[in-house]
């Protein structure tokens, strides 16, 4: 009789939020709430992400941080750093922080493409981390405060233009 050792797979998360955003989704909502989506996005990060990383981090407190200049790259740097301590957990293809960070803050349509990489990674990372079965997260209140909120900024703003 022969018994072989079992090599260790990566590290599973039993439970918790259904975390996979589709790229395309995360575009629409960003382009339907007039950009306003992407503070939805950090809260998200900072909400599921983060302690799944083994980072503490508040999402009001980051969220709030998104909307205030040079506090928003710290803000990204810490959403980007725990995705990656995440993606690295979990034996996921991890993100070059420092180097996102750079092209995203100095070419300003390297965003595009930084912002993609990192959600894709991400929900790579989710689907290792679930073993497999990880499903679409579903449409929260936070999401639909932000996409709300761009459409009353945007009605507002035309109302301060008409009067």
């Amino acid at each position: 009789m022969t018994t072989e050792a079992a090599l260790p797979g990566p590290a599973t998360i039993a439970a918790g939020p259904a975390t996979v955003r589709s790229v395309g989704r995360c575009i629409l909502l960003t382009i339907v709430s007039f950009g306003l989506w992407s503070f939805a996005w950090i809260y998200h990060t900072a909400d599921e992400v983060s302690p799944a990383a083994g980072q503490d981090a508040s999402p009001p407190l980051r969220t709030i941080g998104w909307l205030i200049p040079i506090v928003n790259i710290v803000v990204l740097f810490l959403s980007w750093r725990d995705i990656d301590n995440f993606l690295k957990k979990h034996g996921a293809k991890d993100v070059p922080v420092i180097v996102f960070l750079l092209l995203t803050i100095f070419i300003p349509f390297a965003a595009i493409f930084t912002y993609i990489i990192v959600q894709n990674r991400l929900n790579d990372g989710w689907a290792v981390a679930r073993g497999g079965q990880a499903s679409a997260a579903p449409m929260t209140a936070v999401d639909w405060v932000f996409v709300l909120a761009g459409w009353v900024v945007l009605g507002l703003g035309l109302l301060f233009v008409i009067l």
